[in-house]
């Protein structure tokens, strides 16, 4: 998909594995240019986001995943946005 948010952005993610069932991933993402001037180029404005991914495997062939993110934008309204996942496998 073509980025169209920001000028440009820059991220970094790592899992770190607790035990064979269970890891963390922590992230963060930096965006720099977010607003758009009347020309239609990225003029100024910034957003950063920290998050935290955990993934458990409850049984073989089942796993859950858990996110929760954190945003601020310099334009706009702070947000804490997430998700929760149930995966089988087959």
């Amino acid at each position: 998909r073509y980025w169209d948010y920001s000028e440009w952005t820059i991220g970094a993610e790592y899992a770190i594995k607790i035990s064979d069932k269970f890891s963390i991933a922590p992230g963060v993402q930096y965006w720099d240019n977010i607003e758009l001037d009347t020309d239609g180029d990225f003029d100024g404005g910034r957003a950063w986001r920290v998050g935290l991914t955990v993934d458990y495997a409850i049984v073989d062939n089942l796993n859950l995943k858990a996110t929760v993110n954190y945003t601020d934008p310099d334009i706009g309204e702070d947000a804490v946005t997430g998700f929760l996942r149930l995966q089988r496998d087959f």
